[in-house]
């Protein structure tokens, strides 16, 4: 709901493609003690690659992602910032101090016309109570990138690598992954919609939805 004085349903949220990856090093776990320093450790490889994945306007850094991505005009912008939407509150309600993304968009542009690409899960190594000073042979990590109209989550590679095209990785290091989800966005263009809204606000702009 896009606030208590402006009641309205959800309909829509961008497509998706979920990727799942496992780096292993060596075959089993190690001393760094005894090998740090002198063998990669695929979590700290792993972190790198998480790294790259947004450059320094955080704009997702997998070659070819944008290629279907539209650019929206102006009037069709300013659409979706005239939706009430309180910045502060916003902030308030998650509890943090500022927000994060795209340069040159807005939060409403980057939550609905903006591909979004994140890490949801990390697992490997130690992370009990107290210290443990092993290297971990293996770490792996769960992504998804939001996909927004005109992208083609099943069609398109580029999607599926954002985790294992680095130059940086070595021949030592073995990478398994696949695609663990994929879900198309609501891209729906019915009259009703697409009369007062153009389709990327369908999924803040809350309008009445035919899709099946």
């Amino acid at each position: 709901m896009i606030s208590m004085e402006h009641p309205s349903i959800e309909i829509a949220l961008r497509g998706m493609a979920c990727m799942h990856v496992v780096i292993t090093g060596p075959d089993h776990d190690l001393h760094s003690g005894v090998y740090g320093g002198a063998v990669a450790n695929p979590v700290n490889i792993l972190c790198k690659m998480i790294a790259s994945l947004h450059d320094e306007n955080n704009v997702i850094n997998i070659p070819g992602l944008y290629d279907k991505v539209k650019e929206i005009s102006a009037q069709e912008r300013d659409k979706i910032n005239g939706v009430p939407f309180n910045l502060k509150e916003y902030q308030e309600e998650l509890g943090i101090e500022e927000v994060w993304g795209e340069k040159g968009y807005t939060v409403l542009e980057r939550t609905g016309i903006r591909p979004a690409l994140d890490v949801n899960g990390i697992g490997g190594g130690f992370t009990g109570e107290g210290a443990k000073t092993g290297e971990p042979s293996k770490v792996d990590a769960k992504s998804a990138v939001r996909l927004v109209p005109d992208q083609k989550p099943d069609g398109s590679g580029h999607h599926n690598t954002g985790l294992c095209d680095h130059n940086f990785l070595s021949n030592s290091f073995r990478i398994w992954s696949k695609i663990s989800e994929i879900k198309r966005g609501c891209l729906c263009k019915t009259p009703s919609a697409t009369k007062s809204y153009p389709r990327y606000l369908l999924n803040i702009a809350h309008l009445t939805c035919t899709c099946r």
